[in-house]
């Protein structure tokens, strides 16, 4: 590796040896071997070593696009660079996201003369300049230092005059006139109650805001509820005159902030909502103590009522089960920054794969939080890449099936909208004083505590063994005992709702059901649920109600509470897909009994889409993905459709 040149100069590859940071090469290199096969060694001499943390190279190293990028900075560039990401840490800003926002905006085309005039100027304003990189496009066409010192006033100037005559193009920018004059009124009001695009404001509401419309439950805190309700009232407001009663009424209004800092901050609110609700062993659940080669390992009951945030060991990748489960959970090749886990609860008792051992965590770092959806985001090579983050926003997808974009829920809302596709949450493998991650304990599911011969299983070994290798505790879960459990709430939740005809009530009923009944789909122990959560009777004698047994039993025929039990079904049925004809079966079975009941799975397909980046056609959604339901309505307009249609389709007769 190290050459001489004619003067007797040591270089390493072309580069001089005393530019390099030896000590921290060292350092990479113990934690990661493979260190030399993925770096750009320009990235350790001692111009990036001294002004970047050492967690951001080690990060850097493993994702050679971005090295490039960094390293297509010349030296002005950088050092603006340098200059921005030290303002946006002094603001709190996740160091990863912010770095990587500022090297896409500094060699964006639509910034290229405003950083000239920056470098040429020699002084700029960087919290300015970071929030006009943190757009994806130069909206307000800020080309001199001059006129980003003026931004404030330029922007509320041009923002004003849209939101007066949105059809005027005189004055505006190419990337405003591309818009519609309905979206640029839109775009004017979000920059100016709150500082960020159009663009940046559905990203937000797709990634974060979903959750203020299906759930009881305030978002993150007050402000951040607030702020999410507001962008999608802005973005979902039918007319120019609805935009502009929307108005940013927060007590505590920040200054300016670059969109970056508000998806961290909102990212943060959701890791702390996670970290209070994951189960975490007490003495009060302590049973028992086992022993393994010496060494202690307790042992907990987890009950009947738990949130757990769990990682399968080779559920979608090879594991060599015959290396110590500690030395493969910390291997000395540092590749993939994130992981993957999977939010499990006692009515969604379901882990990516049966029969491994699995890892319970708990007590992440704040920005430890990468992304989360209810749903498999498919997110493994974005998981490769120095920020996932962004990687995974520019997709700007969101089709609510496997391999969509991000869509964080709160836990209870997590559990609530997974389904067959199985929900997933990244979280980053490292602290933040650059160690890494360890599991809180081992999970162990047991079909029943009761029954001692699950100490047998060779699963069960393997944990105390990991258990005792990580120094851990085994928690345990009696999936017999939290099944009664639930079949127990749901029976209160029924008489709750004979009572009270709460329409909140009714769809925690369904939706529980449901939860339950989806669990562990196309696993081994999926026929458990099957069995005691059916949806449709049968002729055949059963313990167990089924949905449709349990609609039965509290149907009154009152219109307004049959149109309550049709839109809980409807909300159940575009989550279940796959299963559309029976839910079909389910709500024309009321709809029959109490025909002005409206039946509209267009209105729950777009809410359950929620605001997206590319705009999505529910109508269409439900021809292909809902025909029982489409069918029917078009059976509904014509008669001599609906016979045939009776005749016809076995889905719905059956």
């Amino acid at each position: 590796m190290v050459n001489s040149s004619d003067n007797n100069t040591k270089t390493i590859k072309g580069i001089p040896a005393e530019d390099i940071d030896v000590d921290l090469m060292r350092k990479l290199y113990l934690e990661n071997k493979e260190l030399f096969q993925q770096i750009e060694l320009p990235l350790i001499t001692k111009k990036y070593t001294q002004t970047l943390p050492s967690d951001i190279i080690a990060r850097v190293a493993c994702d050679q696009k971005f090295q490039q990028k960094l390293l297509a900075l010349n030296e002005d560039e950088y050092n603006l660079f340098i200059k921005c990401l030290k303002t946006a840490q002094s603001h709190g800003a996740n160091l990863v996201t912010a770095a990587d926002k500022l090297v896409t905006g500094l060699k964006n085309p639509q910034f290229s003369e405003l950083i000239a005039d920056c470098i040429q100027n020699g002084s700029p304003n960087t919290e300015t300049l970071n929030i006009l990189l943190n757009q994806e496009e130069n909206y307000f066409g800020i080309k001199t230092v001059t006129q980003m010192n003026n931004y404030p006033a330029i922007k509320k100037l041009l923002c004003n005059k849209i939101l007066q005559n949105p059809e005027d193009e005189t004055s505006l920018t190419e990337p405003l006139m591309r818009m519609s004059p309905e979206d640029r009124v839109k775009f004017a009001q979000t920059e100016k109650e709150f500082g960020i695009s159009l663009s940046q404001a559905k990203l937000l509401c797709q990634k974060y805001g979903h959750g203020i419309l299906v759930s009881d439950e305030i978002i993150c805190n007050n402000e951040v509820h607030s702020c999410l309700q507001k962008l999608t009232d802005i973005i979902e407001a039918p007319t120019n005159e609805a935009v502009l009663t929307v108005k940013n009424t927060s007590e505590n209004r920040p200054q300016p902030l670059t969109f970056d800092e508000i998806d961290t901050s909102m990212r943060r609110q959701f890791a702390d909502s996670y970290n209070k609700a994951f189960y975490q062993p007490n003495d009060q659940d302590k049973i028992a103590i086992e022993t393994y080669n010496g060494k202690t390992v307790d042992i907990y009951d987890a009950g009947v009522e738990f949130t757990m945030c769990t990682h399968v060991v080779g559920a979608y990748s090879d594991s060599d089960e015959r290396v110590n489960a500690q030395e493969r959970w910390n291997p000395s090749v540092r590749q993939s920054h994130v992981f993957c886990t999977r939010l499990i609860a006692n009515e969604a008792l379901e882990v990516a794969k049966e029969g491994a051992l699995c890892y319970g965590f708990t007590n992440f770092d704040k920005d430890a939080l990468i992304a989360s959806a209810p749903w498999d985001m498919a997110s493994i090579k974005n998981n490769l890449t120095f920020n996932t983050v962004g990687d995974m926003d520019a997709q700007k997808i969101m089709q609510a099936q496997e391999g969509s974009g991000a869509r964080f829920l709160t836990p209870t809302e997590q559990i609530n909208h997974t389904r067959t596709d199985e929900s997933e949450t990244n979280w980053d493998r490292f602290n933040s004083d650059g160690s890494r991650k360890q599991p809180s304990y081992i999970v162990f599911i047991a079909g029943s505590l009761k029954d001692t011969e699950y100490k047998n299983t060779p699963l069960y070994q393997q944990s105390i063994q990991a258990a005792a290798q990580f120094n851990i505790p085994i928690v345990l879960i009696d999936r017999e005992k939290v099944i009664a459990n639930e079949h127990q709430a749901i029976n209160q939740l029924i008489e709750e709702y004979k009572k009270t005809h709460n329409p909140k009530t009714l769809n925690r009923l369904i939706s529980r059901f449901e939860n339950n009944r989806t669990t562990c789909y196309n696993k081994h122990t999926a026929g458990i649920y099957q069995k005691q959560f059916p949806l449709l009777k049968t002729d055949k004698k059963s313990d167990f109600k089924s949905l449709q047994e349990i609609i039965e039993q509290i149907s009154d025929n009152n219109p307004q509470h049959s149109q309550h039990l049709v839109d809980a079904l409807s909300a159940q049925a575009v989550l279940s897909l796959n299963q559309h004809s029976e839910f079909c079966k389910l709500i024309y079975d009321i709809k029959d009994k109490c025909p002005d009941v409206k039946v509209d799975i267009n209105s729950h397909l777009k809410k359950h889409l929620g605001i997206t980046q590319k705009p999505r056609n529910p109508a269409k959604i439900s021809q292909y993905y809902m025909s029982s339901f489409y069918a029917k309505a078009e059976a509904e307009k014509n008669p001599a459709v609906q016979n045939k249609t009776q005749n016809t389709d076995s889905s719905y007769t059956k």
